[in-house]
């Protein structure tokens, strides 16, 4: 009659490691390894197992060990699905292999990561003004999410913020980094910032005048200058000029600097002046960055220069309006120069922005009130 026993005992993996390819604190690296006791050695290439489980029948003089080494693996969710896996603890291979090269039988249980990305974001700004947009860029979906599995967002090898400010107008590559162990797996998305739409300016100021619009980088613009004669208010705008034998309607009028900002508008943070509903007389910040992104010839119409048109390169055809003196009472610079109008004063001068084909660039002026320029309007941001 034969006697038959049997024990099961459990090897936790948290000894020191061994040589390269034995497990250690955190089991088998992912190029392979052994487990090893007393009784028994065998060997494992495929994830990170965090605990081994050995049991033996002794049966008269012959001795089987039996050996499950239990398996972590990351992979991501295509690999998951491709390998017949579930996330989580998967004992689908739970039946020993037979009969090993080690002279013991084995089986392999599996605790499944499943890493899931999150794919490309693509958004428009809806307003202007603004050169930048906060964006968190979704992190990759973790199952089971319990914590272990490291993530790390990168940039060109550089750790990156999230949220972070990105560029209107950007497209940025990010590497999102899964990591358990010394197993690691990897999303890289793309952030796509677009620039926003500028709203068409139609029936939008005191004289019911329609204005294109274009955008110059972040800021949307009207691309033609002002020629109302009332504010958006109806009130009646004091300081209208017009250039003789002008064609207003491509020149527009010409206006002094309080007749240009007379009207404050409902949004407190800019001077709507004779600009529609929604915009604003540009302020310097805005003047000024002008100056330093743009060449002039770029924003300068095609024709009507002397001696030299533009490019216009951005649809704001700037077009040579010329300006009135008031220190001479003559109009001057038709086809020549442009003067264009900003909120910016100090004490009794004011700061302009002057186009010249005569000298090939624009520069920041200051003049008294009483000149007549022309206005050019900006949509309104937040």
């Amino acid at each position: 009659m034969k006697k038959v026993f049997s024990f099961l005992f459990v090897f936790l993996c948290l000894g020191s490691a061994f040589a390269q390819g034995s497990i250690g604190a955190k089991g088998f690296v992912t190029d392979g390894g052994t487990f090893q006791n007393s009784v028994a050695t065998i060997s494992h290439s495929l994830g990170t197992p965090f605990n081994g489980i050995g049991g033996g029948i002794s049966e008269g003089l012959l001795q089987t060990q039996t050996v499950g080494v239990r398996d972590t693996l990351l992979l991501l969710s295509d690999e998951v699905s491709d390998a017949g896996y579930v996330p989580g603890y998967d004992p689908q291979n739970d039946e020993p292999d037979g009969f090993t090269e080690e002279g013991y039988d084995k089986y392999v249980q599996h605790f499944v990561y499943s890493v899931t990305c999150q794919g490309d974001l693509d958004t428009t700004m809806i307003v202007s003004g603004h050169p930048t947009i906060s964006l968190d860029v979704p992190e990759p979906a973790i199952e089971p999410n319990d914590g272990l599995v490291a993530l790390a967002l990168t940039h060109d090898g550089s750790a990156q913020a999230n949220p972070y400010d990105y560029a209107v107008g950007s497209t940025t590559d990010l590497l999102w980094t899964a990591t358990y162990g010394t197993q690691s797996k990897t999303c890289a998305p793309t952030v796509k910032v677009n620039y926003f739409p500028c709203p068409a300016v139609t029936g939008a100021d005191g004289s019911a005048y329609t204005y294109p619009a274009t955008r110059l980088a972040y800021y949307c613009w009207t691309a033609r200058n002002a020629r109302a004669e009332s504010y958006a208010d109806a009130s009646a705008v004091d300081g209208v000029m017009t250039y003789p034998d002008a064609d207003v309607a491509t020149y527009g009028h010409l206006y002094t600097w309080p007749a240009a900002t007379g009207y404050a508008g409902a949004d407190a943070s800019f001077t709507q002046g004779i600009c529609p509903d929604g915009w604003h007389i540009p302020n310097a910040t805005e003047m000024d960055f002008l100056l330093s992104a743009f060449e002039s010839r770029q924003l300068m119409s095609t024709t009507d220069w002397l001696p030299t048109a533009g490019t216009d390169d951005y649809g704001f055809s700037v077009l040579p309006a010329g300006f009135y003196n008031s220190e001479n009472e003559m109009y001057e610079d038709l086809r020549v120069r442009a003067y264009l109008w900003t909120t910016e004063s100090v004490s009794t001068v004011y700061h302009a922005c002057l186009f010249g084909a005569d000298c090939g660039t624009f520069e920041d002026i200051v003049s008294p009130g009483t000149m007549g320029y022309s206005v050019r309007c900006v949509l309104n941001y937040w």
